[in-house]
């Protein structure tokens, strides 16, 4: 999954930030393993990565990658990389997932590419890649999301 670090600022609650990125405030604690006791203004906390991207799925009971990708007409290899799950890793109920928006998809970065290259090959601009990916390493298998036309 694509995580983020937000900095609690004064007046947020688990409520609002919950609201606002589309979880649920369960997920919030779990993800950062607090008490809403520890919930202060000034702390940084990691929640999934769920903009314009992607959207959240909550994975029900019989789901597998295979039915969900087909339900919103995904790659499934997709959904297995931006999820940092491997084919035969099991899913369960309940399980938050990132689904790409339907006009976005992904390249998996091969050994040796330069943003040029990528750049080239996708056919869109490096302040592209740069401004829709945040922390870029360009080492192999990562994970680079891309708008398509």
């Amino acid at each position: 999954m694509v995580y983020q670090v937000y900095k609690v600022l004064d007046g947020d609650t688990l409520n609002s930030i919950a609201e606002k990125m589309n979880i649920t405030t369960d997920e919030i604690i779990r993800l950062n393993g607090i008490d809403v006791s520890d919930f202060v203004p000034g702390n940084d906390i990691v929640l999934p990565k769920n903009d314009d991207l992607y959207f959240s799925y909550t994975v029900q009971n019989g789901d597998t990658i295979y039915s969900i990708a087909q339900k919103y007409n995904r790659d499934v290899d997709v959904l297995y990389s931006i999820n940092g799950i491997k084919e035969y890793d099991y899913i369960y109920p309940n399980q938050e997932l990132l689904i790409p928006r339907s006009y976005y998809s992904i390249y998996n970065v091969n050994d040796g590419d330069t943003l040029e290259d990528i750049s080239s090959n996708l056919g869109i601009s490096i302040d592209e890649i740069i401004s829709k990916n945040s922390n870029l390493y360009l080492i192999p298998d990562q994970v680079i999301i891309y708008k398509r036309d």
